[in-house]
């Protein structure tokens, strides 16, 4: 990847393609210039994307949503509690800072 681009998620589409060109016998290099993307990139997600050995496109869509959803809910805690939510915006108008708020929610 180039100095100063965004890396940006594989979407479900690339991953079919990923899969597809797999199957035909295509190296990784060529997966990841035929992509755009890194080599790096194309072994990473063959890797970590692997079920019971075999990469599927549509699993591998799934295990990242899943991975994705669990890192939101820590921060979206707030959110979900009507307790928490009205502690906030009960302290937040007393000048409270969001860490002493945490610290007297924890108490």
């Amino acid at each position: 990847m180039k100095k100063g681009t965004k890396y940006s998620q594989l979407s479900y589409e690339e991953r079919i393609k990923i899969a597809t060109l797999k199957e035909h016998g295509e190296s990784i290099r060529s997966i990841a210039r035929i992509l755009g993307r890194s080599p790096n990139t194309i072994t990473k997600e063959l890797l970590e994307k692997q079920v019971k050995g075999l990469y599927f496109p549509k699993k591998a869509q799934h295990k990242t949503y899943w991975r994705r959803y669990r890192s939101k809910i820590n921060c979206m805690k707030v959110a979900l509690s009507k307790d928490l939510s009205d502690l906030v915006y009960d302290k937040l108008p007393l000048g409270w800072s969001p860490e002493r708020i945490a610290g007297y929610a924890k108490r």
